[in-house]
């Protein structure tokens, strides 16, 4: 009974100098640490600002494939946001927002002048379902694809912003389309060409 108290007693203090060793690597690393947690055998430190573990063969915690930006605010309320802005983007051409609104709605705008140049009436259904004012799909199906028939994606750009917001200082950007070259462009051999005599003072 000595024997097994004694060994249970060393399991223990191994126990608590690897929690301890773990703990301070964490702190070292500049995570903010709730406590530690096992399974199956295996010890892992929680944090809140990264769940996951270090040195454990058995994760606790894994963050794949968690790159959405919540903005704070619920689903609902993210997509009634962004319903609101691609309808306003695809309306006026170019918008100003916040940096990270604009990097989400970049991909929701390219997806819109994707289902424009398909054409299709199922498309064209799932574009309204998403846009808010008819007038604003009827623009998206009619002039898009005539004007992006040469560009398989990237339709949209942001264009951050020099100053801040006031009041919180959020980062700003712009987020407008692509401006593709005329058809009515004049040809080459019409433009005229400027020497380095003509800038001369006369």
């Amino acid at each position: 009974e000595e024997r097994e108290e004694e060994r249970e007693e060393e399991r223990g203090r191994h126990r608590r100098k690897r929690e301890n060793s773990m703990l301070g690597l964490w702190r070292m690393l500049g995570g903010t640490t709730i406590g530690v947690a096992s399974r199956n055998g295996a010890l892992g430190v929680v944090s809140q600002t990264q769940e996951r573990t270090i040195g454990t063969s058995t994760p606790l915690y894994i963050s794949h494939r968690k790159n959405l930006r919540k903005l704070g605010r619920t689903s609902s309320h993210r997509r009634a946001l962004f319903r609101t802005q691609v309808t306003q983007l695809i309306k006026h051409e170019r918008i100003l927002t916040t940096e990270a609104k604009a990097k989400n709605l970049r991909g929701i705008a390219d997806k819109m002048v994707t289902l424009a140049k398909k054409g299709t009436l199922t498309s064209r259904r799932v574009a309204m379902g998403y846009i808010r004012e008819r007038e604003v799909v009827e623009k998206l199906f009619s002039e898009f694809p005539v004007r992006y028939q040469n560009r398989h994606g990237g339709y949209t750009r942001v264009t951050k912003t020099s100053l801040p917001r006031k009041g919180d200082a959020a980062k700003m950007a712009y987020i407008s389309f692509v401006e593709e070259k005329s058809q009515d462009a004049p040809a080459e051999e019409n433009l005229t060409i400027l020497e380095p005599e003509d800038f001369r003072q006369k």
